[in-house]
């Protein structure tokens, strides 16, 4: 919805108009910012996901919100990378994995 009004306000040609639209922008801007605070701050507060949080963080161009994009669409990220570290991805075990995991959902 950003990149809409920014568009929309660089092809506006009445100033008044170009005055509203920047002012919507800065509303949009506010409340992007606590929403990501309030994600941000419901990462901090739960060890595991603030742990896969810190995995994800560490790989080079991974960036806060490409990272709580990650964990909220792929909880099970941080499990499988943890079990990558200790040797535990060989085929199949993935798929061992998500039944446990379905199992006990």
């Amino acid at each position: 919805m950003r990149a809409q009004e920014k568009n929309r306000r660089s092809e506006a040609g009445d100033r008044a108009m170009v005055e509203r639209i920047g002012r919507l922008i800065e509303v949009l801007d506010r409340e992007i910012a606590e929403i990501e605070a309030d994600i941000s701050a419901l990462i901090k507060a739960e060890p595991e996901i603030s742990h896969d949080a810190q995995l994800i963080r560490s790989l080079p161009g991974v960036g806060p919100v490409a990272c709580m994009q990650l964990i909220a669409q792929m909880p099970e990220i941080g499990h499988v990378w943890a079990e990558a570290g200790r040797g535990a991805c060989r085929p199949g075990s993935l798929q061992r994995r998500q039944r446990r995991l379905s199992r006990q959902a």
